[in-house]
């Protein structure tokens, strides 16, 4: 389950990349748990696939590229609700 999780969360930051939201939107829980709090000090929220696919697609077309680096943990603390899958990772947006 570990693998298919992390194949499913690599190819939906590859589907945010080219801004393909139909394959973004399918690869998306509903709701979607979404927690830019350290960016923007919002606390985290559940958001419709389609709401959050549309407010991206106003914002990352704009950029020259965009890159979602992702590094999936290899263990899962205690406790963490399933399916879900923790990972450190880094966004680029380059103009």
């Amino acid at each position: 389950m570990t693998l298919e999780i992390a194949d499913t969360v690599s190819r939906f930051f590859a589907a945010v990349d080219r801004c393909d939201w139909d394959a973004a939107r399918k690869l998306m829980t509903n709701p979607f748990h979404v927690d830019y709090s350290s960016c923007s000090g919002e606390d985290p929220s559940d958001v419709s696939p389609a709401d959050l696919t549309a407010a991206w697609a106003k914002f990352l077309p704009h950029f020259d590229g965009v890159h979602h680096q992702t590094a999936i943990r290899s263990s899962i603390p205690r406790g963490t609700p399933s399916p879900s899958m923790p990972r450190h990772g880094e966004t680029i947006h380059r103009r």
